[in-house]
């Protein structure tokens, strides 16, 4: 991937959404067994954030990853509201189909607290998405090796923490290590906004317009997924058995 990344759009209109549904209409989805050894053309973030004691979707990025397409897309679920899932283009596709959708695939990383706050706030399901962190730990070498031969272990053996996303793609080695570098960099940024002991507070998530650190971690949310994938792709289980 270019140092520079892919191209960012602001979804915040009907239109724009619109035509970002064009976009997706577009997509040559190929059956489900091609992606047992490919990345989902779709990659989603769907991070809650707690504000005024409610987990709440502000902002939903978007990844199409296609032979023609390299855009990051910023829904602005609360500029749109209900209607980002509920807007449909001229062949009646709407946000809430592509999510729901059985035939779609779609990647993520750590999306499980985002599926519930989705589905309570806006009633809309998220199905044939793999996860990548569960993927992740997966990993033969994250998984607890057995004691040696002078070693005794009392009580279960400890299950693999999980890990975050910004020191997932620290291990992948294909992406360059400026694009590592600065993703810790744009995280560590972001935090200092909404870390009320930095100083920050979590209302950042609805200011707008977007500030510049939240962008940045909006569009490395998703961007790297494609990388992540490839390099852990033998220890996938296929979308039709997830």
């Amino acid at each position: 991937m270019a140092s520079n990344g892919p191209e960012q759009k602001l979804i915040a209109t009907s239109g724009d959404l619109r035509a970002l549904l064009d976009t997706i209409d577009g997509l040559d989805i190929h059956p489900l067994e091609y992606y047992r050894w490919k990345p989902a053309p779709l990659c989603i973030d769907l991070k809650p954030v707690e504000l005024n004691g409610q987990d709440s979707i502000f902002i939903l990025p978007l990844f199409i990853h296609d032979a023609d397409i390299d855009t990051v897309y910023l829904v602005d679920i609360l500029t749109l509201g209900a209607a980002a899932f509920s807007t449909a283009n001229d062949t009646g596709t709407t946000l809430k189909g592509i999510l729901e959708s059985t035939t779609i695939p779609k990647m993520a990383f750590d999306v499980a607290e985002g599926k519930v706050a989705l589905e309570q706030q806006y009633d809309v399901s998220l199905a044939l998405t793999k996860d990548l962190q569960v993927q992740e730990l997966a990993r033969p070498d994250k998984r607890p090796t057995a004691p040696g031969p002078k070693t005794k272990r009392r009580g279960p053996r400890p299950a693999p923490g999980p890990i975050a996303l910004v020191g997932c793609v620290q291990n992948v080695k294909e992406i360059e290590i400026s694009e590592r570098r600065a993703m810790v960099v744009a995280d560590d940024d972001l935090r200092k906004l909404y870390d009320q002991t930095e100083g920050g507070e979590a209302a950042v998530f609805v200011q707008r317009p977007l500030k510049t650190e939240l962008v940045r971690h909006c569009v490395d949310s998703v961007r790297f997924l494609p990388e992540i994938y490839e390099k852990y792709k033998y220890n996938h289980r296929p979308y039709y058995k997830t």
